[in-house]
């Protein structure tokens, strides 16, 4: 029956391992795919597209683009234009003239005062109250609909694939299953603190796994887009802080259980030699 035990330990700390793994990677593909390759590209094209309509230097608005409030806007429409071709209900969150009018209102002043320029207020209003600009918002949408009708399946099953690893909902579920699989453990173990070995030995090891993973995805996206012929910079540094977070963690786990282990031990010699 021990000797069962060990066995189901193994295969749950196994299992453990993956789990860890895919909740990290949850993030690392959202920063690969969205926070790298994709965001860096619309600043590109947008740096060289609309500078000169609204009378800045590219260089200037590239700064402006990586500014942190700025960013972050960009990352949600890239973030809801992707789930938006993965699933149809999340087109009615778009809602892109509105929040664009109203974050100039709200950070025209800091950005100005920021960068040292002047940001073409009229140049922008004449803009905003175009007729083209107030549908805007369902030409966005609509393009968005067009585009996915002519995705390819595969395409469409990758961007489904890539929705779900870095939904909220598969986080959770991820979480709540590791939570599981530790519970299980230490049932099995017949102990309140074995758990800890097992998810230290798991956090070392999916840390381990998550630097290669990074490293290795970084290259090779890195080589397709020099292949179609666009020179940008895919940085695996945030995915190594965040392996090495992992790591760091699987050891300071290992050192805890380590400790607990040897005060274990000494009470049960106390009480043995009493």
């Amino acid at each position: 029956m021990r000797v069962v035990r060990k066995i189901l330990s193994g295969i749950l700390t196994i299992l453990l391992i993956i789990l860890i793994f895919g909740f990290t990677s949850s993030f690392f593909v959202y920063e690969l795919v969205s926070n790298q390759f994709i965001n860096q590209t619309i600043k590109e094209e947008l740096s060289s597209n609309i500078a000169d309509d609204l009378e800045m230097e590219e260089a200037t608005l590239k700064k402006v683009l990586d500014n942190e409030k700025v960013d972050a806007f960009l990352n949600k429409y890239i973030d809801l234009t992707l789930n938006s071709l993965a699933e149809d209900k999340e087109l009615e969150k778009i809602e892109l003239g509105e929040e664009l009018i109203q974050f100039i209102q709200e950070n025209e002043k800091q950005l100005e005062k920021e960068f040292n320029i002047d940001i073409p207020t009229e140049k922008l209003k004449e803009i905003m109250e175009s007729e083209q600009y107030q549908q805007v918002n369902e030409e966005y949408k609509k393009t968005i609909k067009e585009a996915k009708e002519e995705l390819p399946e595969d395409s469409k099953q990758i961007l489904q694939t890539y929705h779900q690893i870095t939904s909220s909902k598969f986080k959770f579920i991820t979480l709540g299953i590791i939570v599981l699989t530790l519970l299980l453990i230490a049932l099995l173990q017949g102990s309140v603190y074995k758990w800890v070995f097992s998810l230290g030995i798991a956090s070392l090891l999916a840390g381990i796994i998550n630097a290669i993973f990074a490293v290795l995805s970084g290259i090779i996206v890195e080589y397709i887009l020099s292949d179609i012929g666009m020179n940008l910079s895919i940085s695996s540094l945030p995915m190594l802080i965040g392996s090495a977070i992992v790591f760091i963690v699987g050891i300071l786990l290992l050192i805890t259980y380590g400790i607990i282990s040897h005060y274990k031990n000494k009470e049960k010699e106390q009480v043995v030699s009493s």
